[in-house]
């Protein structure tokens, strides 16, 4: 494991006799002294290196920190792989990436090589950036053929079909896994083929095959058992319990989620309890175990609000409130909502207005209900007019108190609604404008002008949907854009936001409304027209004209610029986000998009 270090000690007792002489004394200190420190390093690491297999990944971390801090002059050979690890296992992303960078350019050994190759490939792969992960993860699997590395080799062939699956290219995923496996021996690589298996289980989960899902599952959690590595034991327990639950069968997924959580507990596994307390309760919720169910989603909510996972803690309120409505304690069900207002965060979600449904489909359920014991209590007592009157006088009372509390109900509902809107489009711009200060933040930080131009594209997209986004909530009524004023205000911002020079333009656009979506898509369009004429227009002054037209329920859109020598056929052939962006666009309007062949730059779009 550190045969490095081992061989760098005998070097160093070696300079030591011929720099010192032949002292014995003093060279047998140093000696018992180095081999002490050794075996202090050895032991200290192999702490590490079992606590990063039992998933107490924190614990791990801390302690090799310590190690690195202890014996500063260790060569990062030493335990760099590890320590890459387990820097990608707590999210520290950008330090992994230094890390494994520094392992390729000072280590000499194939396998540390390979293992911050493969390291750099799955940091890629947990920050979304699909690409560069399958970059580095072939020249992983190329340099480990190379060195005849099978173990390297099939690593890498597992990263690429999670690939796939993080595609959603599920069929190939399978294939994939599947023809990884057949190369295996599943009793000498359980964990691999235990990893293989899991994978393809997921994949068919995904594909809606829940009997083939729950086949590989069960394979993948036979051998995860014989690895006897509980933090993927309680991974397969947990995957075999939601397809239970996906077909509702509530009784057979409980042992599985039991069990999972006995195993996460012993393992302090916080983060992951959430989701499996949340499951237990909504198992003995479905089986109207309402007594059992309530713990486990307080218990949830407990951790989710200690560890700050404002998602999960959601979906945790919204369990609880639908448990408090069935079991007809709406008291408590209208405080929950009022915890899960002061959570809300970003969008009003599809479970949030499905209680505000709920609650208008109880109202009107009230209402017929009094309407029909109106008209039961009138045939009753037709024939006796004194006590029909006083009778129907009574109900009708009832009847007028009872709307009058629904109808004050109603208002509430309405006038929260109305807030948690508020709330939301505030929250949106916030966050829309956080992102495009950090992306101007990256974007002068940035050591080349590609990446510099890259970010600052990226930055001028979302001002434009940021702008969108202000625009929609400042008309009095929620409702379509106005266009021309959107364009208007979108044209001068996109010049603001990317030069100082003098930009001449010239818009005529109708008096047009388009709903949300169209509007996105049209913004985006223009945004990347008007940056491509800025980037590439090479005369003195920029000059482009814009007009929007409609005719007979159709949308014409005319774009161009006074550039020169206009390279339609470069133009077809470039790869550039920037271009797939716009016919990504055009594709969403359900538009016909065209490019003139003239020597100056001229779009068109037509769509619906």
């Amino acid at each position: 494991m550190n045969k490095f270090y081992l061989s760098f000690l005998w070097i160093s007792i070696f300079v030591s006799f011929i720099s010192n002489g032949v002292n014995p004394n003093f060279d047998i200190k140093i000696h018992q002294r180095r081999e002490k420190n050794l075996a202090d390093f050895n032991r200290r690491y192999s702490i590490a290196d079992s606590l990063d297999n039992l998933g107490n990944y924190s614990e791990a971390l801390s302690e090799i920190q310590k190690l690195r801090s202890d014996y500063p002059d260790s060569s990062i050979c030493a335990f760099g792989v590890l320590y890459a690890n387990l820097l990608n296992r707590n999210f520290k992303y950008d330090s992994a990436l230094l890390v494994n960078q520094k392992i390729i350019d000072e280590c000499v050994k194939p396998d540390r090589i390979y293992s911050a190759m493969h390291g750099i490939a799955f940091t890629y792969r947990m920050t979304g950036k699909l690409d560069s992960s399958a970059v580095w993860e072939y020249n992983a699997l190329n340099f480990a053929k190379e060195k005849k590395d099978e173990y390297g080799t099939n690593l890498s062939l597992q990263s690429i079909s999670i690939l796939f699956y993080l595609q959603q290219n599920f069929k190939e995923s399978i294939d994939r896994a599947k023809e990884l496996i057949k190369n295996l021996n599943e009793e000498s690589d359980l964990s691999l083929a235990g990893n293989m298996y899991n994978l393809i289980g997921v994949d068919f989960r995904n594909l809606g095959e829940l009997d083939s899902s729950l086949y590989y599952h069960e394979r993948a959690l036979s051998l995860r058992k014989k690895s006897n590595n509980q933090n993927r034991v309680a991974s397969s327990l947990s995957n075999i319990a939601a397809i239970y639950l996906t077909s509702k069968q509530w009784e057979e997924a409980l042992p599985y989620l039991l069990e999972a959580k006995n195993i996460k507990e012993n393992l302090k596994d916080s983060a992951n309890l959430v989701t499996i307390y949340t499951n237990i309760g909504t198992a003995y919720y479905q089986h109207r175990d309402y007594s059992h169910a309530r713990p486990y989603y307080e218990q949830a909510l407990l951790i989710s609000e200690s560890l700050n996972f404002k998602e999960a803690g959601l979906e945790v309120l919204r369990s609880i409130v639908r448990l408090d409505t069935i079991t007809g304690d709406f008291k408590k069900a209208f405080f929950e909502l009022s915890k899960y207002q002061q959570l809300y965060e970003g969008f009003l979600g599809e479970s949030q207005q499905k209680e505000i449904l709920d609650l208008d489909k109880k109202y009107e359920l009230s209402l017929k209900e009094a309407e029909i014991a109106k008209n039961q209590l009138e045939i009753a007592f037709k024939g006796r007019q004194v006590k029909v009157v006083f009778i129907a006088a009574i109900v009708a009372l009832c009847i007028v108190v009872i709307l009058m509390l629904l109808i004050k109900k109603n208002r509430r509902l309405i006038q929260r609604n109305e807030l948690l809107v508020r709330e939301q489009n505030h929250r949106v711009k916030n966050n829309l404008q956080m992102i495009s200060s950090l992306l101007s933040l990256q974007a002068g930080k940035a050591q080349d002008e590609v990446s510099k131009d890259a970010l600052k594209q990226s930055q001028g997209r979302i001002q434009a949907i940021a702008l969108l986004n202000r625009s929609l909530y400042d008309q009095e009524e929620i409702g379509d854009i106005d266009l021309k004023v959107y364009i208007s205000e979108l044209v001068t911002e996109v010049i603001n936001s990317i030069t100082d020079a003098e930009v001449k333009y010239q818009l005529d656009i109708d008096d047009i409304k388009l709903d949300l979506e169209k509007t996105t898509s049209l913004g985006l369009i223009i945004n990347e027209l008007i940056v491509n004429s800025v980037k590439y227009v090479k005369q003195s002054v920029t000059k482009f004209s814009l007009s929007i037209k409609e005719q007979s329920g159709r949308f014409s859109l005319e774009y161009s610029d006074n550039g020169e020598n206009f390279d339609l056929q470069a133009y077809q052939n470039s790869k550039s986000f920037g271009k797939k962006l716009m016919e990504l666009q055009a594709k969403q309007l359900r538009g016909q998009s065209h490019v003139s062949d003239d020597s100056q730059f001229k779009y068109q779009l037509i769509f619906a």
